[in-house]
């Protein structure tokens, strides 16, 4: 579950600060199928389907308290998506 917010956390996100930069990082050096499966599991933490548990130790507190939930920092994410260029 959550395997690519997993992959992104620890490999281009290790900063709360440079989560925009890990995202454009993200989309320029990932496969498009793995671009893909980040907003896929964006869009459901996004809708309010995720697991709060689990999102916890994944996504972690610091970014829950900076963004208020991680439904906002899910929907904030799939934005710098949308305008990152491959």
């Amino acid at each position: 579950m959550y395997k690519m917010i997993n992959y992104f956390t620890k490999q281009y996100g290790r900063g709360m600060a440079i989560d925009k930069r890990g995202v454009e990082d993200f989309v320029s050096c990932e496969a498009h199928e793995g671009v893909r499966s980040l907003r896929y599991e964006l869009q459901v933490i996004a809708e309010g389907k995720g697991q709060e548990n689990v999102l916890d130790s994944i996504v972690g507190l610091k970014r829950k308290a900076r963004h208020g939930t991680y439904q906002d920092w899910a929907k904030l994410m799939l934005l710098w998506i949308s305008s990152a260029r491959p």
